[in-house]
């Protein structure tokens, strides 16, 4: 996949740059201002694409999308300095994409045995694992057992790149087949309404809200011992941001 996604993001730059006519920015100028849009709202992207495979589209897309405009760009330019200096660009920016989408290339380290105890808490087991350990506190919380390493191998955990909300929603449907997994606004409020059972996403942190119980939270942090028991509104001021939950 990871040669797949750096020939499709070249063929891009080739196609604008044998184009080369304004009209190939009226498609691509959209697309890249909705991928934008999309990339600050992960919910609504998840409704849109919610399938397994699209996590190795999800990060990547902004590539060829960047490249196809700059070969548009590259090919209205007069042969010369001009147009060499956007081809070097472009260059580069595909450097970019491969070195940022090389977790697309490794295999995931999938050895770590560690699981939930009785208190369901899973302490991760090195600095990149707390979606992994996320995963295996929240199916606990459903009675259903897992290791940390199979979770780090359905979500596509690798050590440079951790774990984003998509990821995460990709190893908890492929260990949940038949059970809706949804990407939500993380907002207290909101999760409260929903009665809780959540993995948090703090700038890739990851927690897991056990439950919500009268005016307290109880949150599991891989990164921590053991599970903790907070106010809820000392809990709204540390966290926020977007959420994976499973229904029914």
């Amino acid at each position: 996949m990871y040669f797949i996604a750096a020939l499709l993001a070249c063929g891009a730059f080739l196609a604008g740059l044998r184009a080369a006519s304004l009209k190939g920015y009226a498609v691509l100028l959209p697309l890249l201002l909705a991928k934008s849009v999309l990339h600050y709202r992960p919910d609504w992207e998840y409704a849109l694409f919610p399938w397994p495979w699209y996590v190795f589209v999800q990060s990547w897309l902004f590539y060829p999308l960047g490249l196809g405009c700059l070969g548009l760009a590259a090919g209205l330019l007069p042969k010369g300095r001009n147009r060499a200096a956007v081809t070097v660009l472009a260059g580069f920016v595909l450097l970019v994409s491969l070195w940022t989408e090389r977790w697309m290339a490794a295999s995931p380290d999938d050895s770590s045995q560690a699981r939930a105890r009785a208190d369901h808490h899973c302490e991760q087991t090195t600095t990149w694992s707390c979606g992994p350990a996320a995963c295996v506190v929240l199916l606990s919380c459903l009675g259903i057992e897992a290791t940390e390493g199979e979770m780090a191998r359905l979500c596509r955990t690798a050590p440079h790149g951790g774990t984003s909300l998509f990821h995460i929603a990709r190893g908890l449907r492929l260990r949940l087949p038949g059970r809706d997994v949804h990407i939500v606004d993380g907002d207290p409020l909101a999760l409260r309404a929903r009665g809780g059972l959540a993995i948090v996403s703090v700038h890739r942190i990851h927690v897991v809200v056990a439950r919500f119980d009268g005016g307290d939270v109880v949150l599991h942090d891989p990164a921590r011992p053991d599970p903790e028991r907070m106010t809820f509104d000392a809990y709204r001021a540390r966290y926020g941001g977007f959420a994976v939950v499973v229904g029914g």
